[in-house]
């Protein structure tokens, strides 16, 4: 479902120690349909916010402090700022 440029799907939510700041309130998210192995998660690229200075850039899911599947996932949709990388390219 589309609205307002955002879709919302199922995927997975991963919280970082910000670069900038050190608040652990960088995020990024990786939409998928199916639970996968924790594992295969982490070996991806995110493009990682901070909610509290503003920060993003890249990040590797291993240096993720938490991770967890939502069902509710909101992304922005396809042509956006905002690039995902799938963990298994």
């Amino acid at each position: 479902m589309a609205v307002g440029g955002k879709t919302k799907t199922r995927g997975y939510i991963l919280k970082f120690r910000c670069l900038n700041c050190g608040r652990h309130e960088a995020s990024a998210s990786y939409p998928c349909e199916a639970v996968m192995a924790v594992e295969q998660v982490k070996t991806g690229i995110y493009e990682a916010n901070c909610k509290v200075c503003g920060w993003n850039g890249k990040v590797c899911g291993f240096s993720a402090v938490q991770i967890y599947y939502s069902l509710e996932l909101e992304v922005k949709a396809q042509g956006t700022d905002i690039e995902q990388k799938s963990p298994d390219s």
